[in-house]
């Protein structure tokens, strides 16, 4: 009999090229340059993606019915239209939340997930959202029987597993094809990147004035935001000030080492102009403040934020408004929605 249902999608996104074997291979230069310095090769490649595993994690991450009350999704914190985020300083999930939503883009790439880094991978990272009270607000269990419940998942399921699945959807296939999906979110092809493999006209003046000041001994900024993903994937405390009454103590909460108070994982900039409002607590609406803030040296002269000391490369730098322009100008060469899920 015919299924009434629509089949998963057979072919890669647009940073996948689609091999023989029907699996999608990560398409950047970044593998195959063979340098160091700013065509540095990344670590990671991306072997053996199933596009049918990827469609179905995209079409989950949109799904409601993931959440306790059904009216919320991965989505609802991380929109497509805003690279991922949600626009808002502060989350809001079943409750408001006490951080703001980072973006997803090249987050398979990365070390570790949250802002403090208490989660190792992005299996594991999925259920702070689904099962944490204040956002989706589930179990294994619960998610377990809504999708067994539903043949449209059913047969999903058994289409992108084939033959290993045996009728019944569990837990693990649900984190499965969820990090699949956000694995495929790379954005590796943006101005910047054209750039650095020779298109010498895909930066004007200022963009490439603004990209050594980023790179100079002033600002320090690849110290951190090193390319091409732009993070070195460690920890920091900046001494960015809070939304709330009371300090955000970071990567302590979890740890609790006291030499980790108030540290946060150091995000990627990739199309990090799109993803206002900036820091973990979204106290910054707009670049120029954010410039502005480590231009005076961050927390280093405020003691309240300065308790205990933050980064030692972060100190007043000095730069001009028009210093300030060129480097907002050069971080919005780093966007890129080539990549983007339709």
């Amino acid at each position: 009999m015919l299924s009434l249902f629509v089949f998963l999608a057979t072919q890669c996104p647009p940073s996948f090229v689609q091999r023989t074997d029907g699996q999608c291979y990560l398409k950047t230069p970044y593998l195959t340059s063979g340098e160091t310095g700013l065509r540095k090769a990344l670590k990671v490649s991306f072997k053996n993606l199933s596009p049918r595993k990827i469609d179905l994690g995209r079409q989950l991450f949109f799904e409601k019915a993931l959440s306790g009350n059904g009216i919320l999704s991965c989505a609802s914190c991380h929109e497509p239209q805003k690279a991922f985020t949600d626009g808002l300083a502060r989350s809001v999930g079943k409750a408001a939340l006490s951080r703001s939503a980072p973006p997803l883009w090249n987050v398979g790439f990365y070390e570790t997930y949250f802002w403090d880094a208490r989660a190792d991978t992005l299996e594991g990272q999925l259920r702070g959202p689904l099962f944490s009270p204040h956002e989706m607000d589930t179990t294994a269990e619960k998610l377990e029987a809504v999708l067994n419940s539903n043949p449209k998942y059913l047969q999903l399921f058994a289409e992108a597993f084939g033959e290993s699945f045996d009728g019944r959807v569990r837990f693990d296939q649900l984190a499965e094809v969820l990090a699949t999906f956000e694995r495929s979110l790379v954005s590796l092809w943006s101005r910047y990147d054209r750039y650095v493999f020779g298109e010498t006209t895909a930066m004007n003046p200022a963009e490439v004035r603004g990209f050594g000041l980023f790179r100079s001994f002033v600002t320090r900024c690849t110290e951190c935001h090193e390319p091409p993903l732009f993070t070195n994937f460690q920890m920091a405390r900046i001494g960015a000030p809070d939304t709330l009454s009371e300090k955000d103590l970071g990567q302590y909460l979890w740890t609790k080492n006291p030499g980790q108070k108030r540290v946060f994982r150091i995000p990627s900039l990739r199309n990090i102009a799109l993803t206002a409002p900036y820091m973990h607590s979204g106290v910054f609406p707009t670049l120029a403040e954010v410039i502005d803030f480590y231009n005076v040296g961050g927390g280093r002269y405020d003691d309240y934020y300065n308790n205990p000391a933050v980064h030692w490369h972060i100190g007043r730098m000095g730069l001009s408004r028009d210093e300030r322009d060129d480097l907002i100008a050069f971080l919005g060469t780093l966007t890129d929605t080539s990549g983007w899920p339709q």
